[in-house]
């Protein structure tokens, strides 16, 4: 599958439910020299249990944070080297999945690790919503 997302070259399903895709996103950027890109995505079904740790005072926010988070929250990131030789690309990018393996995935696959990405998330979106509220009053839009 290659599209502007890049061509997955890994992908797991961990024991926390977290589904992980590893993309290569490398392109040339002058003659033989290349932008060696590696894109992590983990994607975390938000269960309905996760509201309940959410939920006090929220009754009249939730149905837009519900809009904002949809049914999974995705956590991204990415690692990036410049002007790598040609020759090169391929170790650089296998050593850029050897250091997901490595540290990130130890993060990713903590059994909690699913609940808090999704509180933090869920924090940014009740952000968003309190914004879009007060610039709403603000403007007479209700």
């Amino acid at each position: 599958m290659t599209d502007d997302t890049g061509k997955i070259i890994d992908q797991r399903h961990l024991e926390n439910g977290i589904e992980l895709l590893l993309y290569d996103r490398s392109r040339v950027t002058a003659g033989d020299r290349w932008q060696v890109e590696l894109k992590c995505e983990a994607y975390i079904q938000i269960d309905e249990s996760y509201w309940d740790m959410v939920t006090e005072e929220e009754d009249r926010l939730l149905p837009d944070i519900r809009k904002i988070l949809g049914d999974r929250v995705v956590f991204v990131a990415t690692k990036q080297r410049n002007f790598v030789d040609a020759n090169e690309r391929e170790t650089v990018l296998q050593e850029m999945v050897q250091q997901v393996h490595s540290s990130m995935l130890e993060y990713l696959k903590k059994p909690h690790f699913p609940q808090e990405f999704f509180k933090k998330q869920y924090r940014d979106a009740r952000q968003k919503v309190l914004i879009q509220q007060a610039m709403d009053r603000e403007t007479g839009n209700h």
